[in-house]
């Protein structure tokens, strides 16, 4: 069986996959965003992702956290979940989508580049002070 993609509530294990994919990362909030999908391989959670309009702006999303299990890594599920949540932008009006990576996140920075996303400065930095800023017109 191949992965699927699926929209989640459960903060429980949403909140477990943030510290299994990304160790050394404290866990954000899960109600403070949206909507979250959760990749499933068979009946295992192996990656997430989460969308949130950007305050102040509705027409505007943000990629928020995401990430993969080391295991399943390099097989496409990043840029799947990033496709995943531009649909679900798009459906709810949104025409821009920015996020952000640290500065040394490689692989993250590549899948950006890969969907469409071009580096830019926002008017105010939200993330760490090493943070690269991405953006792509819908």
């Amino acid at each position: 069986m191949g992965y699927l993609v699926r929209r989640s509530t459960n903060a429980l294990l949403l909140t477990q996959l943030q510290v299994e994919c990304l160790p050394g990362d404290d866990p954000i909030t899960v109600e403070d965003h949206d909507q979250w999908w959760v990749v499933w391989l068979d009946k295992q959670p192996v990656g997430f992702a989460a969308l949130r309009p950007c305050q102040g702006h509705p027409t505007m999303g943000y990629l928020a956290r995401a990430g993969v299990a080391p295991e399943h890594r390099g097989r496409g599920l990043q840029r799947r979940l990033i496709k995943v949540r531009e649909n679900a932008g798009r459906r709810r009006g949104m025409a821009v989508m920015v996020t952000d990576t640290h500065l040394t996140n490689h692989a993250s920075s590549n899948n950006l580049i890969r969907c469409g996303y071009r580096l830019y400065e926002p008017g105010g930095r939200w993330a760490f002070g090493d943070g690269l800023y991405w953006l792509k017109h819908l």
